[in-house]
Parts: C-alpha cells; structure tokens; sequence
C-alpha cells in the first residue's frame, strides 16, 4: 500500500472500530438473535470493511479474505 492509501486506511478503520460497529451491536446483550438477524449483522459489519479494502460485493471476494486484510 501506498503511504497516503494506508493512512487513509487506519483513519477508516478507528472510524470503524470507534463508531460503526458500537452502532451495529448497541443493546446486543438483550437481543433475542435469530439466525436471520445474525445474517443482517454479519452483513452490516463487512459493508464498512469491504469499503476500506476498496472492494464491493460485486467483486466477489469473500469476507475472509477482506477481514485478512484488516
């Protein structure tokens, strides 16, 4: 990676780790999960990741490959 493409990058990944994902699992402790929801999590955690990797889903690559990555 270049130096300007990882600082980016690392400014992406506290915005991620500080604010998307405290969003995404707010009030999990009480949820009563069903794998449907599960799904939906798991789905709204990569779409974040899949940005910072300048991927989307049409390239298809899979979610292992991208949390490598990170």
């Amino acid at each position: 990676m270049h130096k300007k493409h990882m600082r980016v990058f690392v400014i992406k990944d506290k915005f991620y780790r500080t604010t998307i994902r405290l969003i995404i699992l707010y009030g999990s402790e009480s949820w009563a999960l069903k794998e449907q929801h599960k799904r939906k999590v798991r789905v709204a955690k990569m779409r974040p990741l899949r940005e910072m990797c300048n991927h989307i889903r049409k390239d298809r690559i899979q979610n292992k490959i991208i949390q490598e990555k990170i």
